[in-house]
C-alpha cells in the first residue's frame, strides 16, 4: 500500500456524497482499514454514518468484555481511529501484538490473505498470536481484517472472536430492516 490516504479519502468522501444525492438513508463500509477516513466522510454527509469500531464495540460489550486483542492491518493496530473509539466510547482495553506480530500479521495479510492463499502455516501462526495474548488476559479477539475470520474460525479459538465485517454488515441489515 502507497499510503495514500488523501486520494482514498477522496474516493470514499465523492462515494459517500453519491450515496446520498441518490437517496441512501446511511453510509455503511464493511471494511476496517479505510475507517481511517471516516471523519472526512461524516464532514461531508448529512445522513448516518455507521462505524465498524461502534458496531464492535456495542457487540463486545453485550459480552461483557473488557480486554480485547485487536489483530488488523498495522495501521489499523497502530493509529487511533479505531483504538480510541473502542477505549473511549466502550471503555474497552484494547491490546495489540507486539512490534514482531504486527508485522508478521502485515505481510501475512498482504502477501497472503489478500490475494486468497490461506496456508495451514499461518493458521497456526495467527492462533499462537492470540494463544500469547491470552496469557496477558484478554477475554476476546477482534478481528479487524475481513480476511482473517477465513483463516481462523471461532471453533478454532478458547475465547470469543469477534468478525468485524459480520458485525458491521449485520447491524447494517438491522438498522436498514427497522
Amino acid at each position: 500500500m502507497n499510503n495514500n490516504w488523501k486520494g482514498v479519502e477522496k474516493i470514499v468522501v465523492d462515494a459517500a456524497k453519491q450515496l446520498e444525492r441518490a437517496g441512501a438513508d446511511m453510509i455503511v463500509l464493511c471494511t476496517n482499514l479505510i475507517h481511517k477516513v471516516s471523519e472526512a466522510i461524516t464532514s461531508e454527509v448529512s445522513i448516518p454514518f455507521l462505524h465498524i469500531a461502534d458496531t464492535l464495540g456495542q457487540a463486545i460489550a453485550n459480552e461483557g468484555l473488557n480486554k480485547v486483542l485487536l489483530l488488523g492491518t498495522q495501521p489499523t493496530m497502530e493509529d487511533n481511529f479505531y483504538t480510541s473509539i473502542l477505549e473511549n466510547r466502550y471503555g474497552l482495553r484494547v491490546v495489540i501484538p507486539n512490534e514482531e506480530d504486527r508485522d508478521t500479521l502485515q505481510k501475512m495479510i498482504y502477501n497472503e490473505l489478500l490475494k486468497g492463499i490461506f496456508p495451514e502455516k499461518s493458521k497456526h501462526e495467527l492462533i499462537k498470536i492470540i494463544d500469547k495474548s491470552i496469557l496477558q488476559g484478554i477475554e476476546g479477539v477482534v478481528m479487524a481484517c475481513t480476511e482473517l475470520p477465513m483463516l481462523v474460525s471461532q471453533e478454532d479459538l478458547t475465547i470469543p472472536q469477534f468478525d468485524t465485517g459480520a458485525i458491521q454488515a449485520a447491524k447494517a441489515v438491522e438498522l436498514a430492516i427497522n
